[in-house]
């Protein structure tokens, strides 16, 4: 279509000024600007990247153009200080953002037998909250819960036991310590002040472990690479917070067998999975400190399948077929492309097929099969 023009408008503006906890003009940050998520604008807190940003000069001052008339989420981060997230309406031009510093965590692992310091451990730590809050919009603020996470830090050859967290945000945090021969420690609910937090002991007891041999149900057969997690509450919100710090696992070995050490006191929700099998849930398990628990043979299920024929109005195969229950699948082809679907699964039957049979189980058969579906 030739002689179509576009005329681009810039916008409304946000300007201001960002300060260091003094009060003083802060260069080198970078603000950007984006509407806050909402059940019309809920696409704003995936799409940021395409939202304008600006570094501030040596007088501290920042620019954003492009806006629609209303709210402008401002974010702002600088390597010496806490990034800061505040609401502007477009247009406004003085706008003040004042940061902080980064606070720190000391302390020191004990080892619970004998009072002796513990020398090689890793911590870690995440916001006593979780990361996803039932009041946020669609996981809107969990951005700044996500900064919050402090990933496995490890130490090692610490004669003192001692250790210190740098670059957190104040808050309360969930402090997890780990250390081979040592089950899991958590102490929940630190409280870590704007200046900082010292002395925090962490005592850790002998670990705890479960053991056990999968076997196929059937035939008795060891059943190796089959995952063994120690589950959580299953809730969403527990899913959800997983993804920022996956749970151990361990797999079993050509024998069928595992241990999983490293266990602290308390209950769990050991399962047991492999691809061809059902998942296996233990159930809720209690453990003692130290406690070595022998879970004997455990004996995996293939589960059932439903089998049938798509045929149209005439009794004819139809040429395409549709597998839709939840949860979604992902079809591929030896000869095309890979193809994802969210709520469906279509197969193309071969010109030359007389059959399109199906199984919702987890494979597409039909003569010849060209097409698998698998679920994801």
């Amino acid at each position: 279509m030739a002689g179509v023009g576009l005329l681009a408008e810039e916008g409304l503006a946000v300007g201001g000024r960002v300060l260091d906890p003094a009060g003083q003009p802060l260069a080198d940050a970078l603000v950007s600007g984006f509407p806050p998520p909402s059940l019309v604008s809920f696409g704003s807190a995936f799409d940021r990247d395409l939202y304008p940003e600006s570094r501030t000069g040596a007088d501290g001052a920042f620019r954003l153009a492009g806006f629609d008339p209303g709210k402008v989420r401002l974010r702002v981060r600088h390597a010496a200080h806490r990034p800061r997230e505040i609401d502007a309406q477009a247009g406004q031009q003085d706008v003040e953002i004042r940061l902080e510093g980064f606070a720190a965590l000391s302390g020191i692992v004990v080892s619970l037998t004998d009072g002796e310091p513990v020398a090689t451990f890793t911590v870690s730590a995440r916001p006593s909250e979780g990361l996803f809050r039932p009041g946020d919009m669609f996981g809107a603020g969990a951005g700044e819960q996500f900064e919050r996470v402090v990933r496995p830090k490890r130490f090692a050859d610490r004669q003192d036991g001692t250790f210190t967290l740098e670059r957190l945000t104040p808050g309360t945090y969930d402090v997890t310590v780990t250390a081979e021969g040592f089950g899991e420690r958590t102490e929940p609910d630190v409280e870590v002040a704007a200046s900082g937090r010292r002395g925090l002991v962490l005592m850790l007891a002998p670990e705890a472990a479960l053991l056990g041999q999968v076997v196929d149900g059937r035939s008795g057969a060891p059943v190796s690479g089959a995952l063994v997690r120690a589950a959580g509450d299953g809730t969403i919100s527990d899913l959800l917070n997983s993804m920022a710090s996956p749970s151990r696992t361990e797999r079993t070995d050509a024998q069928g067998r595992f241990r999983f050490g490293g266990l602290g006191a308390g209950t769990l929700k050991p399962a047991i999975e492999h691809p061809a099998y059902r998942v296996l849930s233990l159930g809720e398990l209690q453990l003692q400190e130290g406690e070595q628990r022998d879970l004997g043979v455990l004996r995996l299920s293939v589960g059932a399948s439903v089998y049938g024929t798509v045929r149209d109005a005439v009794a004819r195969c139809r040429t395409w077929a549709s597998w839709s229950p939840t949860p979604p699948v992902r079809c591929s082809s030896a000869r095309a492309p890979m193809r994802r679907a969210s709520t469906a699964c279509r197969a193309c039957r071969p010109a030359r097929s007389t059959s399109c049979a199906w199984t919702s189980a987890s494979t597409w058969a039909a003569t010849p099969r060209p097409w698998t579906c698998s679920k994801t």
